[in-house]
């Protein structure tokens, strides 16, 4: 047994002996623990200690021993000594733990925001595009009802315009026979009997009243059956003739300018339907280039909405986990570092209550 001990052991046996026997041995043991319960009381309102505070209870309702005394202030300066390493472990843990598990909450509340302004672009992007295709959809359909309605418009006149050429050439065709026929009525001189051209297509011969198979009269014969110069009748030839020239110019005319405005309106017609084709063509290249875009689009929204819910996911394990970890690492009321410090004042004032006692027991 240490000299400690021992002097613990006497003065445990000293306070076991009668009062009047060791009266004045007993009074510095005595002076020395009033002042360690004095100085024990200041330090545990200074420091607001509930560990000091229970100590001096069991000092005060249970009056010990000296030694005993000694022996309870030591085992609190011991318990505080562990409670100090075992907390000073757990900090570790936990600041390791909560530094982890807050970097893995700020990491998905950023991916959370990240991906929800992705999809939030895309589904603008997306119902943008869908806008636009549904506009040259329509501008297609437009251009190509205007293609047909055009194209249509330009067989009527074409049909129009080859039946005018027709009508014309075959008019021309029939007031060119008749013109031969009158130069060699009015004209005897000049005749030349040729075989009979056929009729114009749609016109029928002509055929004078009293005429033979030939279609000529006994006057349109007689240079050929009386003696005598005929000088026919060129005054009264005239006036017709010039009208059945002017018809025949007209005829002429009529086919020149519808070929010419038939050749203008298909040239017109041609420039139209290629312009219109290739602008329906470039409207569809660029119309599926932009479905092809929203189908980029819709499927990166797909994509988000998948990585959003497991983003969410793991955010949401963060927040249990640090909602785990707060009554373990999270002190509501003082911080680990002024806790720790109230312990080493705790501690200190211990020990300086072990110096009182121990002055004390010189003093025996």
């Amino acid at each position: 047994m240490c000299s400690s001990d021992l002097a613990d052991a006497d003065e445990e046996a000293m306070d076991s002996e009668e009062p009047l026997s060791f009266l004045q041995l007993r009074k510095p043991n005595q002076e020395a623990r009033r002042k360690v319960v004095g100085f024990l009381t200041e330090k545990a309102k200074e420091l607001k200690s509930m560990a000091l505070s229970t100590l001096l209870m069991k000092l005060r309702d249970a009056p010990s021993p000296f030694a005993k005394v000694k022996q309870m202030i030591q085992d609190l300066v011991s318990r505080l000594e562990e409670e100090a390493s075992s907390e000073a472990d757990q900090k570790e843990w936990c600041d390791e733990n909560m530094a982890e598990t807050n970097s893995e909450k700020a990491a998905a509340q950023t991916n959370v925001e990240s991906l929800t302004a992705l999809k939030t672009e895309k589904t603008a992007l997306s119902a943008q595009l869908t806008e636009q295709i549904n506009t040259l959809s329509q501008e297609i359909a437009d251009l190509q009802k205007a293609l047909n309605e055009k194209t249509e418009l330009r067989e009527e006149d074409k049909l129009e315009n080859q039946q005018t050429i027709a009508d014309a050439t075959a008019g021309q065709t029939a007031v060119a026979n008749a013109l031969d026929i009158l130069n060699a009525f009015y004209n005897p001189g000049s005749f030349v009997q040729l075989k009979q051209a056929p009729a114009a297509e749609g016109y029928e011969r002509f055929s004078a009243a009293n005429a033979g198979s030939d279609g000529k009269t006994v006057g349109d014969l007689a240079g050929t059956n009386f003696d005598g110069e005929y000088g026919g009748k060129a005054d009264e030839s005239k006036s017709i003739l010039v009208l059945m020239e002017q018809i025949k110019e007209d005829f002429t005319n009529t086919i020149s300018s519808t070929n010419t405005e038939e050749s203008t309106s298909e040239g017109e017609y041609q420039t139209f339907k290629s312009e219109t084709e290739g602008s329906i063509s470039s409207k569809s290249s660029l119309s599926d280039t932009k479905k092809d875009e929203r189908t980029a689009a819709n499927q990166a929204i797909d994509q988000a909405e998948a990585d959003l819910k497991r983003e969410k996911g793991l955010l949401q394990a963060a927040l249990d986990e640090l909602e785990k970890l707060k009554p373990v690492c999270v002190d509501s009321g003082m911080s680990w570092e002024e806790r720790s410090a109230r312990r080493d004042q705790e501690i200190d004032a211990l020990k300086q209550a072990l110096k009182i006692l121990q002055i004390g027991r010189a003093h025996v």
